[in-house]
């Protein structure tokens, strides 16, 4: 359960940062996802990332029990699917991916991620 907290506060802060940026600067986040579309080393970059820190949290994580801390664990493995559909379809799952995001409501759901790991990792 130590080890679900601890991801969960890491999640939190980086979840509510993120909801921060998105809304308040939403002009840099609109550029930073053009710019990553263009250049092939960031969608690289990102899925090496993306499946790296996917396949640790799966590693060390991969809890599926009835409760909360299962969703570490779908983080987890969404991120190591990402992160094999970057490396692997890089154009398609980037084309795919941003006609579907959109930061009118990727804020709110980076916003209610964040309250969610920062509850059950810091008070629950």
């Amino acid at each position: 359960m130590e080890t679900s907290k601890n991801i969960a506060q890491i999640f939190a802060v980086i979840y509510l940062a993120v909801a921060a940026g998105m809304l308040l600067s939403r002009p840099f986040y609109e550029r930073m996802i053009d710019d990553f579309k263009k250049n092939s080393f960031n969608i690289y970059i990102g899925g090496a990332m993306s499946l790296l820190v996917g396949f640790l949290i799966v590693k060390y994580h991969n809890h599926w029990v009835g409760s909360w801390t299962v969703v570490v664990t779908i983080i987890g493995w969404m991120a190591v699917v990402k992160g094999v559909c970057l490396l692997v379809f890089p154009d398609q799952f980037v084309n795919l991916v941003t006609k579907q995001f959109s930061l009118r409501f990727g804020w709110i759901f980076a916003l209610v991620a964040g309250l969610f790991f920062g509850y059950f990792g810091f008070f629950g």
